[in-house]
């Protein structure tokens, strides 16, 4: 048996790693490239061995590029927009509210018309029709900002590229918040470790960790100290609290030395 590293040798144009779909692993994973087959051509597919980097499993592959499309695609700056096409991979999946891939300049899915005139909020790339976008000067980002039981809404606008983390955090309003939670590609991702660029994000869950607990009131109201000792110590009327209801007290009471019953002094005339 020939041993692996004397079979090992870049794939052409110096290549010597690259995503391709494992058996073992049964989803793509980065693979070690150990040999290309010279009569493969590159414009068609490309044969070799490779092993995968996860499970380390070596075996054939096959790498075919990807089968491209054109889009057509309206772009839409301030008051105008001008129609143009997109070449795009037919396999690449689309999403209303984040970028187009290698766009240049970046550009924001407004919306889709597929190929069937059905408006949708995602599809690949080999089934659309139309493309409107927007030209992307900088991303704006919706914030919930998490306070126990209240949610304030903020924003920002930070570049399309500007990756955010399901457990890092993030600058709004002068405080440093953690993130709890990312909305994008449709749903809302949880688990730590989730990562989207800014221009992909519809909105960010943030909760404030920073002391005074969340939900409670941002910072005690401080005392005013008194002006002078005078006025501190002072006996004159002032509403300090509230002197509650007033009544009128009753004469006292005697009782008589025999046990009869109690009699009422009466109020001298």
């Amino acid at each position: 048996m020939t041993d692996a590293r004397e079979t090992e040798r870049p794939i052409a144009g110096a290549v010597h790693s690259a995503i391709v779909y494992c058996d073992s692993c049964e989803r793509e994973t980065e693979h070690r490239i150990l040999k290309v087959d010279p009569s493969s051509v590159p414009a068609l597919a490309i044969r070799g061995v490779a092993r995968c980097r996860e499970c380390r499993l070596t075996h054939p592959f096959t790498d075919k590029p990807p089968k491209m499309v054109d889009v057509a695609e309206v772009i839409s700056e301030g008051r105008t927009s001008v129609p143009g096409r997109r070449s795009l991979p037919e396999g690449v999946r689309l999403y209303v509210g984040a970028g187009v891939p290698a766009a240049d300049p970046p550009v924001a899915i407004l919306r889709i018309d597929r190929k069937d005139g059905k408006r949708v909020t995602e599809a690949f790339a080999g089934e659309v029709a139309t493309l409107w976008v927007r030209v992307n000067r900088g991303a704006v980002v919706p914030i919930s900002i998490l306070e126990g039981r209240r949610t304030r809404p903020a924003r920002m606008v930070v570049p399309p590229t500007t990756p955010y983390e399901v457990g890092g955090t993030v600058r709004s309003e002068d405080s440093v918040l953690t993130i709890v939670g990312l909305r994008a590609r449709g749903q809302t991702w949880r688990k730590p470790g989730d990562t989207f660029q800014a221009e992909e994000i519809q909105r960010i869950y943030a909760r404030r960790m920073a002391r005074p607990p969340a939900g409670s009131i941002d910072w005690s109201r401080s005392r005013d100290s008194p002006r002078s000792r005078e006025s501190s110590t002072s006996d004159s009327d002032r509403e300090r609290s509230s002197p509650g209801t007033r009544t009128t007290r009753s004469s006292p009471r005697f009782r008589r030395a025999d046990g009869g019953p109690a009699h009422h002094r009466s109020a001298p005339s």
